[in-house]
Formats: structure tokens, C-alpha cells, sequence
């Protein structure tokens, strides 16, 4: 799966070195990579959440896919305009689905981090709850040994 994911994200960063028509092009392909990529990451949250016993799955791999698939999608759009390919009539419905996929990618980055900062709070508090049971397992051998 690691390697599946390694030639689109080489892809991605890849892609901005090229002009706007290129880049607009490969995005055509990228998407598809970044489909399969997409399947890829439920699957592994699903592994992940199965083998931690999380409950209420948390989707790391999903969110940040999520989020680079609607950036390359808004990309995409921005190209568009940028190439002006766009007529006249569909400039405003090419702005709206622009803005949209903007907001999804604002709201996918969001989600990922108030999981992750859910995570390390998650983490901090086993981590008290541990050093509370060894120091009341300290406190009751010290009383034991008295």
C-alpha cells in the first residue's frame, strides 16, 4: 500500500514545476491515482481503528486524502481560470464549484487536526491515568513495607 502511495504524492509535488497546460493535464491523471489512493486510506483506517480497538474510527489516511484530492480538484478549477478556458456563462458556476472545493479542503484539514489533537489529549490522558496507578501502587507498598 506504502508504495502504491509513493508515486502519486511524488506526482503531486512533481506538478508544480510544470507550466499551467501541463499541469492541468497531469491533474486529469493524478485524479485517478488519487482514487485508488483514496480506497487505499479507508483501508488502512479500517486495519487501524480494527487492530487499536478504536471505537468511533478515526480516519487519518481518509481526511488527509481527502483533503489533497479536493486541493487538486480546486487546483484543477484554478487552472482553468487561469488558462481562461472557462465561457462567459459558466465563469459563475466555475467560481462556486472553486470556492466549495476550497471550503472542503479548509474543512478536511480541520477535521485531521482536531483528530490528531484528540489523539494526543487521548495519549497525555493514559499516560496520567498511568502515573497516577504507579504512584498509588508506590504509596501502597511504602505502607505495606512500614
Amino acid at each position: 500500500m506504502v508504495n502504491r502511495l509513493i508515486k502519486p504524492v511524488y506526482d503531486l509535488m512533481q506538478l508544480h514545476c510544470l507550466g499551467y497546460t501541463r499541469q492541468r493535464i497531469r491533474i486529469e491523471a493524478l485524479l485517478k491515482d488519487w482514487a485508488a489512493v483514496f480506497t487505499d486510506a479507508q483501508a488502512a483506517d479500517a486495519t487501524w481503528n480494527a487492530k487499536m480497538s478504536i471505537s468511533g474510527g478515526m480516519s487519518y489516511f481518509t481526511e488527509w486524502t481527502m483533503a489533497e484530492l479536493s486541493g487538486l480538484m480546486a487546483r484543477y478549477i484554478e487552472l482553468g481560470f487561469l488558462l481562461e478556458l472557462f465561457e462567459n456563462e459558466d465563469v459563475p458556476a466555475a467560481y462556486w464549484y472553486w470556492g466549495y472545493l476550497q471550503s472542503v479542503q479548509l474543512h478536511q484539514r480541520a477535521k485531521l487536526r482536531n483528530k490528531m489533537k484528540e489523539t494526543c489529549d487521548m495519549q497525555v490522558q493514559m499516560q496520567l491515568e498511568s502515573a497516577k496507578e504507579t504512584i498509588q501502587k508506590a504509596r501502597l507498598e511504602a505502607h505495606a513495607s512500614e
